[in-house]
Formats: structure tokens, sequence, C-alpha cells
């Protein structure tokens, strides 16, 4: 983590206690080696607002072995695999580590390395963050501190994930990916939002501008995504508010990172 100070984030915790338990969870976990907050949590994070919630809470780390090692020594933890670790924090949060893939070769192409590149990026240029749950009463009820992926790493990263899913079985996690970063975008300009991938690879952005044409142009794919949104977003009511006008702001976002 760098020397900046923390972002301070407040977010408001679900009735069921599960936003409360992952930052208790994250609360516990070592500092080092250096890990990075990506997935659905990390987008409830970056927007202040649990839209939708997730299953587990993801991390990007260069030494998983490790980090899984001293993740599973911890009091009340148990590693259910090679990649995950449960921990009791109330309640039982799931944590996944992935390789960043920093000093691996690069897949030959496609989406495989489009993900290795975005989680590259994503930890490069993640941001700490504090992070305090409150009640419905504004009272808080838990505090962490990590680094988080920015908007923009996550941008690439629900986006080349979601391409990797396409007609593979995970339904529910392209319906989450597409609410995901229509959630992620809004209320930003399409200038700020192409700013902020000044930093990425080349060839991420190049990717990232032909998958969000393709897959949200009203032209295109567009009237596709939104019904997979619509039919695989396992009830969310949030859902119900999102038009093909804005999933045509995220093929816009695309053609402004092809300029």
């Amino acid at each position: 983590m760098s020397g900046d100070a923390p972002q301070v984030i407040v977010i408001e915790g679900d009735p069921g206690g599960t936003i409360k338990a992952f930052v208790r969870a994250i609360a516990s976990l070592p500092s080092e080696p250096h890990w990075v907050l990506v997935g659905g949590f990390a987008v409830n994070l970056r927007i202040a607002a649990v839209h939708r919630l997730t299953g587990d809470v993801d991390t990007v780390t260069n030494d998983p072995e490790r980090l899984i090692e001293l993740v599973a020594d911890l009091p009340e933890a148990e590693k259910i695999d090679r990649a995950k670790v449960v921990i009791e924090a109330g309640m039982k949060v799931k944590i996944d580590v992935m390789p960043s893939t920093v000093g691996e070769a690069l897949p030959p192409g496609g989406w495989k390395r489009g993900f290795a590149h975005a989680r590259r990026w994503a930890i490069g240029s993640a941001d700490p963050v504090s992070i305090t749950v409150v009640d419905s009463r504004g009272v808080p009820v838990a505090r962490g501190t990590c680094s988080v992926a920015t908007v923009h790493a996550l941008i690439a990263l629900k986006v080349v994930a979601l391409r990797g899913r396409q007609g593979r079985s995970s339904r529910t996690k392209v319906g989450s990916d597409i609410h995901d970063l229509v959630r992620l975008t809004a209320r930003r300009s399409i200038g700020e939002l192409a700013e902020g991938f000044a930093s990425a690879p080349g060839e991420l952005t190049e990717y990232v501008a032909q998958q969000l044409e393709l897959l949200f142009d009203p032209d295109k794919d567009g009237p596709i995504s939104l019904r997979r949104l619509q039919v695989f977003s396992g009830g969310n009511l949030d859902v119900a508010s999102i038009t093909l006008e804005d999933l045509a702001f995220l093929a816009e976002l695309g053609q402004t990172l092809h300029m």
C-alpha cells in the first residue's frame, strides 16, 4: 500500500450483515504480501452503495500461495481449496485469491490476455481506502483499511470477465457483471471515464473499447445484453431501472476509448 492518506469510504450495511462481515474479514487479513480488493464488493465500495450483494471477497496479489498460507493460519479461518479461504467474521466470509500475473508470460490473445493485463493494472493502480460500515442510524459497526482497485480497473476487469463468460453456464455472473458496469459508470462523464484509462496498457484499452462497443451498442449486442441483465440478475430490483440507453452509454465509452 502506498504512503498516501487513504480515501475514506462510508457505506451503509445490509440488513443481513454481509457488508459488516466482509469488512471485519478484510480487517483481519495481513498487509503483506500486498493484495488488492477487486470484484463485486470493490464495486460496492467505489460507488459507496450496495446495489447488489456479492457472495465473496475477491483479491489479487503477486504472491497468492503465501497470502493463502497466512490467511489460512488465522484464527477462525479454513482453507477450502488452493485459491479460497473461509474466515468466520460474524458469518462465514469466503476470500478468493487470484494471481496478479505480474512476472508471468502473457497469454497469446483473446479475453485471457485481456484478463491478465487487467489484473496487472488493477494491482499497480489501486488506491488505499479506509472503510467504515454504518447501520441504518449511521452508527459505525465495522472498520477496515485496504487497497481497492480503481473504478477504471474494475471496468476493465468486468469487461474481460464478461467476455470470458459468453456462452458459458455462469449466466447469473453475466447479469451481475453488466449490472456492475452500469453502476460503475453512472453519474460519471465519458471524458472522466476515458481519462482514467490513460495509465492502462494500450492493448487492454483497445480490447475494452472493442468489447464495450460490441456488447452494448443498441445496433449490435445491446438488446441481447439488456435481456441477459434482466433475466440473469437474480431478481435484483435495482435492475428494473436500467434501460438500453444506459447500456448505450457503455458503448459510447468504448467509442471514445478508440479515439
